[in-house]
Formats: structure tokens, C-alpha cells, sequence
């Protein structure tokens, strides 16, 4: 937390600060360094923290009835669900099938190639201002026999829309569809962010979005879901994903729920977000749009727009240089600026999707007039 200490930190999508019960436990040197499959004490130890976290999970989302997988993050978690659908389908010798959104994460949107490779038919459906249509997803699905799966994103990284999960559970019992849900940006940053719909079939997770440690996450997996598990191995975590268990980044997401679940405030995050979002309208409403304004629903702490035929590598230059950590769309393209997928979904031009600021608040205390008083002397002077 030190090292952020002199910014104005607007960039929780990307990475959450490390919470304090983690940044604690860090600093006691406590290293649980045994094997988590040794059966000796020091073995003990480390699968204690996995069977503690496991256990944290569940109760935390009401998912008893659920498997939990831990992996790298949400980008290997999509890749083994998806290819572990694929090869699932290839065994029972069904023909199979892959859909996604047009605003869905780049790791989902880009598997197109390997679901091809694998004889499988990839769909990107269309959104409407950032939602979706349930009777055309289910007749796009309807159309093809065999397998398949569809991805939902339930808070979007970008603009933070919010899907309705009873309207992807209808879609589901409507079409027979395998479903995996996204909930990178669910913890902390939606009301009731840990009710979780019970009758869909996977839910990923990753630890750096709500301050545990970067390089871990998790994944629920519904005891119905028929798949083969991508990572094959020695037959780690009911052979879900094979490989020495990382039990010492795993106790970090037990202790980075148990934070969120005690200290995150969705009514105070929200009204810190409507008041930076009403200023950023009242004064640069001509010059701005934002992106995703219409949806049903939004989460408590993103606020996404363009600056219309402003240059963007300007702006965000300004920006770091008065100390403001904000970003220009997702943070999964290299440091490249080019037009935002989730902008282009909302029909804006390559230029105007290009020139987008996304500004991600801590669902934790943030005071709105220090973030204003910030942002006023350089937003003023390069959007007027």
C-alpha cells in the first residue's frame, strides 16, 4: 500500500491493492513451503490452507454443491473449461459448440482458433447497449445440435455492466447449453456480490481483483458439468487440474474474501461513483460519453467513457503525470492503445473507441472530493 500512497489509485479492475490481512500475513514470513501432497507435517500444513480456503469459497457462495479448482487466473480457467468441453465432446464423438459475447474478456473471445482446430463451430453473438437479448441468444443456440457452451460475463471489466444471472439460468434450461459465468469483477463491487445462481456450471474467479495475490484464482464447478480437465498430471485437485497446489497464494484468497466480505461498502462505493460520474457530466458532458449509460444494470465502481476526438495517449500521459492511476480500456493488451472491442459493441467509431478512459474505484472507503479535486485541473484543461 505504500507504493500507492502518493496516487490517486483508479484502476481496481486491473489489480486490487493487496488488503491488509494479506499484506499482514506477508510481512509475518510465515512460509508454508511443504508439498500440499506430502503426507508428513510440514505437507500437512500447506493442504490445510487449500481444504481452509476451499471451505471459505463455498460457505462465502452458498456453493457446497460445487467442486473448487485453483489455477493461475480467469485467462487458464477459460481456456480449460472451454478445451476441456471441446475434448469432452470429441470423446463422446458430439459434435460441439463454443459462444461468446462481442464484450466478453479477450481470453474467451480469442478461442476461436483452437475450438476451429478441434472441429468445432466458435459464435460471437451481438449485445444491444450492453445487454442481451434472452430469446435471441436462445435461438442462436437452437439452431445447432450437439454440445455446447456458452460464456456469460457477469460484471464486465470495462464498463461494469451487470448481467442478470436468472436470465442466463432461463437460457440454459431453454437451450441445454453448458454456461460459464466470469466473475473476475464480482467481489466487492456489486450488491449481494456472493449470491451466485446455483443451477449454472461454472463460475472463475481471480485473486488479484479483490486483493489477494496476483498468479492465483479459482473456479466452481457444478457436480453435473461433464468435461475433461485440461492439465493433466498427477492428479492434484480431483485430477481438475493436476500440478503441486500453491497453497500459500491460496490462503491469500481466504483471507481476500473474508476482507471483502466484512469491509466492502456497495452504498458508499456507489455514491462515490454516481458523484464522480454526475461531475464528470455536468462539466464535460459535450466533450464525453459514456459508455454502457443504458444498461439494466451497472456495478458500484466503474465508470468507462470516451473523450470523442481527443488524443487519448495525451490524456492518459497527463494523467500519470499528476499522479492518477487510471487506464485506457482492459488491462490485457501489452500497454497497447487501440479501439476497445466493448466500445465498438456500442457502435462507436475506431477513433471515438480508441479515445476511452476507464476510471475502476475501491469498493472500500474513497473520499469523492480528493478524487475530484485531482482530476479537475487536468481533465479541464485537456477536454475543454
Amino acid at each position: 500500500m505504500k507504493l500507492i500512497n502518493n496516487y490517486l489509485y483508479l484502476d481496481y479492475n486491473a489489480t486490487a491493492p493487496l488488503v491488509k490481512p494479506v499484506q499482514d500475513w506477508l510481512c509475518e514470513g510465515a512460509v508454508y513451503f511443504g508439498n500440499p501432497a506430502s503426507i508428513h507435517q510440514v505437507g500437512k500444513k500447506s493442504k490445510s490452507l487449500i481444504n481452509q480456503t476451499i471451505k471459505k469459497i463455498q460457505d462465502t457462495f452458498n456453493a457446497t454443491k460445487y467442486d473448487v479448482f485453483f489455477h493461475s487466473g480467469a485467462t487458464e480457467a477459460i481456456n480449460s473449461v472451454v478445451k476441456g468441453f471441446c475434448f469432452n465432446a470429441l470423446k463422446a464423438k458430439e459434435s460441439f459448440h463454443v459462444f461468446c459475447f462481442d464484450v466478453d474478456h479477450s481470453s474467451m473471445v480469442n478461442q476461436k482458433e483452437h475450438v476451429e482446430l478441434l472441429g468445432g463451430t466458435f459464435h460471437v453473438l451481438r449485445t444491444h447497449e450492453g445487454d442481451f437479448d434472452r430469446q435471441e441468444v436462445v435461438d442462436a443456440l437452437n439452431e445447432f445440435k450437439g454440445e455446447k457452451l456458452i460464456n456469460f460475463t457477469y460484471v464486465n471489466n470495462e464498463n461494469g455492466v451487470v448481467w442478470d444471472l436468472d436470465e442466463v439460468l432461463k437460457v440454459k434450461e431453454e437451450t441445454g447449453a453448458c454456461v460459464h459465468v466470469d466473475c473476475v469483477q464480482v467481489v466487492g463491487k456489486i450488491k449481494n456480490w456472493n449470491q451466485i445462481n446455483l443451477g449454472l456450471d461454472y463460475y472463475t474467479f481471480s485473486g488479484h481483483k479483490f486483493g489477494a495475490l496476483k498468479g492465483v484464482g479459482f473456479t466452481l464447478v457444478s457436480k453435473e458439468a461433464s468435461w475433461t480437465p485440461l492439465i493433466r498430471g498427477g492428479g492434484q485437485q480431483k485430477a481438475m487440474r493436476s500440478g503441486t497446489e500453491n497453497a500459500f497464494s491460496v490462503h491469500t484468497i481466504n483471507l481476500a474474501l473474508d476482507y471483502n466480505l466484512s469491509h466492502s461498502n456497495i452504498e458508499r462505493a456507489q455514491g462515490v461513483k454516481d458523484e464522480i460520474e454526475n461531475w464528470l457530466i455536468k462539466n464535460f458532458g459535450q466533450k464525453i460519453t459514456i459508455i454502457g449509460a443504458k444498461a439494466k444494470m451497472r456495478n458500484a465502481t466503474t465508470i468507462f467513457f470516451s473523450v470523442h476526438d481527443k488524443n487519448i495517449n495525451t490524456v492518459m500521459m497527463a494523467l500519470d503525470m499528476a499522479g492518477i492511476c487510471a487506464s485506457s480500456g482492459s488491462a490485457c493488451a501489452s500497454g497497447i492503445i487501440k479501439p476497445s472491442r466493448i466500445a465498438k459493441a456500442y457502435g462507436l467509431s475506431d477513433q471515438a473507441a480508441t479515445n476511452v478512459i476507464r476510471f475502476s474505484l475501491s469498493p472500500f472507503s474513497q473520499e469523492v472530493e480528493s478524487i475530484i479535486s485531482k482530476l479537475d485541473p487536468v481533465l479541464s484543461k485537456f477536454l475543454s
